[in-house]
């Protein structure tokens, strides 16, 4: 709820400041268009892959199914909805500003990298406790299975971003969308291929299979139109990826040693990484200037 209020007072103060600029934005055929196609197309998709477990499973899967991916589905919304309240404000900056356009895209990555990363981290190693915790113990056994779309979670923020400065700049729409129909296309025909030999686990591999190939070619498309360097957005994210799961992974080890309690693990290991993986990001990775606006929020919570 404090997220659905944030998100609603940003997108009010945007508009507000804005009026004009996203009056003129709306009502832009060609974006209308698009962004009717990617929803339709988007969900055809996710809808797909519960008419498919339902025709090659057991209602029994699809509610194991269901369970198992509501939570890192939560997350994936959440963190696109931030995405989707910056396209006003990356649109203004756009008609303003068009050759910052790389340094804006790179700092605003970062930040989100630097928000949603530790995050998931945290979910990921405690995938198993938070299925025992919430349902029984018994659902600790897929904690696999949420893991993978935690992982999920991973691609996503970098893939929604760039997709956002795509549309906020009305680059590439004619693509996009053929890339989106494309890849529900594609996730569609790796469910009925992965179904029946991997289970519910095959629903997971399709969709991580597809959304990295879209996260490749999406990628490719903001790093000429922006004049980036791909190879170096990538090795940035996985190396932040990379120092993120570690630090958790390594910290849930040794609290393991101590207490296999589902509970106590979460929490703790919750409390003890997210001060650990923020610190580490902050101070060895984090640019300059979103140090900065770090400081501002710290300063004002202490006060």
């Amino acid at each position: 709820f404090l997220l659905l209020f944030y998100y609603l007072y940003f997108v009010k103060k945007v508009i507000d400041k804005r009026k004009a600029n996203v009056r003129i934005f709306l009502i832009k055929k060609q974006l209308i268009l698009h962004f009717s196609f990617v929803k339709i197309f988007g969900f055809l998709s996710n809808q797909g892959d519960r008419v498919i477990i339902a025709l090659f499973l057991t209602p029994a899967a699809l509610a194991i199914y269901d369970i198992v991916t509501r939570i890192p589905y939560l997350l994936k919304n959440v963190f696109s909805q931030i995405n989707i309240a910056l396209l006003p404000l990356i649109s203004s900056k756009y008609r303003t500003d068009k050759n910052k356009m790389s340094f804006y895209y790179e700092r605003g990555l970062d930040l989100l990298i630097y928000i949603t990363f530790p995050i998931i981290s945290i979910l990921i190693m405690n995938s198993g406790n938070i299925l025992s915790i919430w349902i029984s113990d018994d659902m600790a056994l897929y904690g696999g299975l949420m893991v993978l779309y935690f992982f999920w979670n991973y691609i996503n923020p970098p893939y929604t971003f760039g997709w956002v400065f795509l549309n906020a700049t009305e680059k590439k729409l004619d693509k996009l969308t053929r890339v989106s129909f494309i890849t529900s296309i594609v996730r569609l025909f790796l469910l009925t291929m992965f179904i029946v030999p991997f289970g519910v686990y095959g629903i997971a591999y399709a969709s991580i299979i597809s959304l990295g190939a879209m996260m490749f070619y999406v990628s490719s498309l903001y790093a000429r139109v922006f004049e980036l360097s791909l190879l170096k957005l990538t090795a940035n994210v996985i190396v932040k990826l990379l120092m993120s799961i570690s630090i958790s992974y390594v910290i849930y080890r040794i609290l393991s040693i101590f207490s296999t309690n589902a509970f106590f693990l979460f929490f703790t290991h919750s409390v003890i990484s997210a001060f650990i993986i923020w610190g580490v990001l902050y101070k060895f990775s984090l640019l300059d200037s979103n140090k900065k606006i770090i400081d501002k929020y710290l300063r004002r919570i202490v006060r």
